[in-house]
């Protein structure tokens, strides 16, 4: 679902998801067996950097002030060192949780993964991995921003669609929008 770009570490960050073989048919050739990975490029150049194997998702994500990225992978979440490009750590979830979309606060160092069946943000230190908590969002979390200040924007996907203000300090929803006769959407971008 998600690309990223570490503009501080100039890098480009991929996630892929395991695909088992499947022999060609009439209509389509066959298809190789691949490990889940994180697939790293240079920025500048789009040329190859390296692989973490074994970690997947739907996203990835970078705090640079703390060196370590993450991936919302299933069943857990996973922490990766981004100079050794080597897994740390996976992150215990709670129960129905489903990791999607993923953002990295950089002025509280804190990952934000959200899960759709649990409708919640999981809060995640991104200097040791440790979980600080869980934010009921009251809908199906997708892309997720913040203000740099320690307001978060959350987009809720489903119909009518809304867009969750929460407080990174109290990890509370402050305020909840409403996106009306637009119906639901996936994206949200934030214009500093």
């Amino acid at each position: 679902d998600y690309i990223f770009a570490d503009t501080a570490g100039r890098r480009l960050y991929i996630t892929r998801g395991a695909t088992q073989a499947q022999p060609a048919t009439d209509t389509r050739p066959a298809v190789p067996a691949f490990e889940k990975r994180v697939t790293i490029f240079d920025l500048d150049t789009l040329a190859p950097v390296g692989e973490i194997p074994g970690v997947g998702g739907n996203g990835a994500v970078v705090c640079p002030g703390t060196g370590h990225g993450f991936t919302s992978d299933h069943p857990k979440p996973s922490m990766f060192d981004v100079k050794t490009m080597k897994a740390i750590k996976t992150i215990d979830v709670p129960e129905r949780f489903s990791a999607d979309g993923i953002y990295c606060d950089t002025s509280s160092n804190r990952v934000y993964i959200g899960s759709h069946p649990t409708k919640s943000l999981l809060v995640v230190d991104a200097k040791d991995g440790s979980v600080l908590g869980h934010i009921d969002l009251g809908g199906t979390p997708e892309q997720t921003t913040g203000d740099g200040k320690g307001t978060i924007y959350q987009v809720l996907q489903e119909r009518p669609g809304a867009v969750a203000v929460v407080d990174a300090k109290t990890m509370k929803v402050r305020a909840t929008y409403a996106l009306g006769d637009n119906g639901g959407c996936n994206g949200l971008a934030l214009d500093a």
